[in-house]
C-alpha cells in the first residue's frame, strides 16, 4: 500500500514539476527526426507538456503531454533530383554543397514560419514555455527563444558545424578536429591541413556574415523586429546536444554546454515481418542489407554506379536486401529482393545478415556496430566520407568511393568484410566500449534538459566566447609583430644614426 502511495505521489510530483517546453525540428528528413522524435517522446512521458514542430509526426495518441505541429507540406521546397545529383557528384567542392545545404535552410525556415498551424502558435499572445528545443544545423529557429523569452537548447542528430562549436565557446581545430563535412581522420597529410584551415575560416565567414544575417532577417519578417539578434541568441545557447559517439567522432575536449551523446534513437527489438524472417531464415550461406539511408535514393545513382553494383550484387552466393525508395521498384533477380522500406534495426540483428553496404550516415553506422555487423561504406553527401573514413580506420569496415567504383574493387570490399573475421572482431570489441557507459545516452539528455530548465538557462555553465582570431591569438600574433618591429626599426635608426655621427666627413659632404 505504502510502496503504490509514494509511487503515485512520485507520479505527482514529476506532472507538478513538469515544464512546458517547444521543440521546433525541421528538417525533412527522418533519419535527423527519429532522434528528436526520440527526445520529445521521453520528456512528454516524464510529465513535461511538449509541443514539438516536425515534418514526422509520431501520431501516438497514448502521449497525451505531446503536442504535435505537422509542418510536412514544407517538402515543396526540397531540392530536384537533378540538385541531389549534383551534390552527390565528385566534381562538386565542399564549400559549394555547404551553400546549397544553408540555401535550402533557408528556404526551410521560411516554409515553417509559414505553416499555419505554427502561426497560429508563435502569434499567440498567451502562448508561453519554459524552454526551446531547436536544430543547431539550422539556427534560424533560435530566434524563437527571442520571441518567448526563454532558455534555448541547440540539438543536433549527428556532429555539429565547426561554427557551432566556435558559437557556444567550444574548442575547435582544423587540424585537430577537421569539420565534420571533411573527409579527414586521424593525421592530415600537408594539403590536407591547408585545405581544412582554409575550409575552416572560410565556413566561420560564411556562416557569421552571411548564414546568421539572413536568417535573422527571416526571422524579423515573421516574428517582428523586437528580437535580439539571431548571432546573440546562437552565442547564448544553454546547452548543444550532440549526437556523437566516440568511435565515430574520436576524442576531443568539450566545455561543459557541449553533452556529447549518440546512440539517441535506438530502441528494443521488434520481431521482424514474418516474410522477411522466414526470408533471412532461409538465406544460406548469408545475407547482405543493401541501404543508403533516406536522403541519398539508389534511383539517384549514375547508371555507371547502378549498373555496377547491380551486377556484382547478382553474382555473389548470398541473398540481397536492396532498400529502393521509389515507387516503381527494379525488377528481381535470382537473389536480390527491393523493398521501398525495411525495418533496418531489426533486419540488422538478424544473425544471417552478413555485412551491410551503407551510405555512411551516423545512425545507420551505430545501428550496424549495436548488431555486430561489418559495413561497407559508400558515402555521398555531408559527413558520410568522414565516418566512413573512420570505421575503415577502427577497421569494423571498408570504403568503396562510389565514384571509382568498379566490378572488382566492389567485389573484393564485400568478400574482404565477409571473410576476414577480424572486422567482425573489431566491432565486437567497439560496441563493448560504446555500451560502457554510467547511463543511458537518454537518460543524460533528459538530465541535461531538465537542468537547463531547473537552473533558468544554466549561465554559470557558459564559458566565455571569442571570435576566431582571438581564440587563435592572432590580435596577440600582431600585436607582438608590431611591437617588434618597432623594436627592430628604432634599432635600425640608432645605428644609421650612430653611423652618421660616426662619420663626420659624410655629414659635412651631405
Amino acid at each position: 500500500m505504502y510502496l503504490v502511495s509514494a509511487v503515485i505521489i512520485s507520479f505527482l510530483l514529476v506532472v507538478a514539476d513538469g515544464a512546458r517546453i517547444l521543440g521546433v525540428f525541421q528538417f525533412p528528413s527522418f533519419s535527423h527526426q527519429i532522434v528528436f522524435r526520440a527526445l520529445c517522446k521521453e520528456l512528454s512521458l516524464r510529465g513535461h507538456q511538449v509541443t514539438m514542430v516536425t515534418p514526422n509526426p509520431l501520431r501516438d495518441k497514448s502521449l497525451v503531454n505531446l503536442t504535435e505541429i505537422d509542418v510536412s507540406s514544407i517538402v515543396e521546397v526540397l531540392p530536384s533530383s537533378k540538385s541531389i545529383e549534383f551534390t552527390m557528384s565528385k566534381d562538386t567542392h565542399t564549400h559549394e554543397i555547404m551553400i546549397a545545404f544553408y540555401d535550402l535552410s533557408e528556404r526551410i525556415q521560411e516554409a515553417v514560419f509559414q505553416n499555419r498551424e505554427f502561426q497560429k502558435l508563435y502569434k499567440d499572445p498567451n502562448a508561453k514555455f519554459d524552454l526551446l528545443i531547436a536544430e543547431a544545423l539550422h539556427p534560424g529557429m533560435y530566434s524563437l527563444a527571442g520571441r518567448f523569452k526563454v532558455p534555448v537548447i541547440g540539438m543536433s542528430s549527428l556532429g555539429v558545424v565547426i561554427a557551432s562549436h566556435e558559437s557556444v565557446g567550444n574548442t575547435f581545430h582544423p587540424v585537430l578536429y577537421p569539420d565534420m563535412n571533411l573527409p579527414y581522420v586521424g593525421e592530415l597529410s600537408l594539403m590536407e591541413k591547408l585545405y581544412s584551415t582554409c575550409f575552416t575560416l572560410w565556413s566561420l565567414y560564411y556562416y557569421n556574415y552571411h548564414v546568421i544575417p539572413r536568417a535573422d532577417q527571416i526571422s524579423r519578417k515573421y516574428l517582428g523586429d523586437r528580437l535580439p539578434y539571431l548571432g546573440d541568441i546562437g552565442r547564448n545557447v544553454s546547452i548543444l546536444l550532440t549526437n556523437t559517439n566516440m568511435a565515430i567522432y574520436g576524442a576531443r575536449p568539450y566545455i561543459p554546454t557541449v553533452v556529447p551523446l549518440g546512440f539517441m534513437h535506438i530502441e528494443p527489438l521488434k520481431p521482424l515481418p514474418e516474410d522477411l524472417q522466414s526470408l533471412l531464415d532461409d538465406a544460406k550461406p548469408g545475407a547482405i542489407y543493401f541501404s543508403l539511408g533516406g536522403n541519398v535514393k539508389s534511383s539517384h545513382l549514375s547508371p555507371h554506379i547502378r549498373e555496377t553494383i547491380t551486377k556484382v550484387l547478382s553474382q555473389v552466393p548470398y541473398t540481397v536486401l536492396w532498400k529502393w525508395e521509389d515507387d516503381n521498384l527494379p525488377q528481381a533477380t535470382e537473389n536480390i529482393i527491393y523493398r521501398k522500406w525495411l525495418p533496418q534495426r531489426d533486419l540488422l540483428a538478424h544473425p544471417n545478415i552478413k555485412v551491410f553496404i551503407t551510405q555512411g550516415g551516423l545512425q545507420s553506422i551505430e545501428e550496424s556496430i549495436l548488431a555486430e555487423v561489418p559495413m561497407v561504406g559508400m558515402p555521398f553527401i555531408g559527413d558520410q566520407a568522414m565516418n566512413v573514413r573512420r570505421i575503415a580506420q577502427l577497421g569494423i569496415g571498408v570504403e568503396e568511393d562510389p565514384s571509382k567504383i568498379t566490378v572488382t574493387s566492389f567485389r573484393n570490399s564485400i568478400f574482404e568484410v565477409i571473410k576476414n573475421c577480424t572486422y567482425k572482431q573489431n566491432i565486437k570489441e567497439w560496441r563493448n566500449i560504446l555500451e560502457d557507459q554510467p547511463m543511458t545516452n537518454m537518460k543524460k539528455a533528459v538530465f541535461w534538459t531538465e537542468y537547463v530548465i531547473r537552473h533558468k538557462g544554466a549561465p554559470h555553465l557558459k564559458t566565455p566566447t571569442l571570435p576566431w582570431w582571438k581564440y587563435f591569438l592572432l590580435d596577440v600574433i600582431a600585436a607582438t609583430l608590431l611591437i617588434c618591429l618597432v623594436i627592430v626599426f628604432i634599432i635600425f635608426k640608432c645605428i644609421m644614426i650612430s653611423a652618421n655621427i660616426c662619420n663626420p666627413k659624410k655629414l659635412k659632404s651631405d
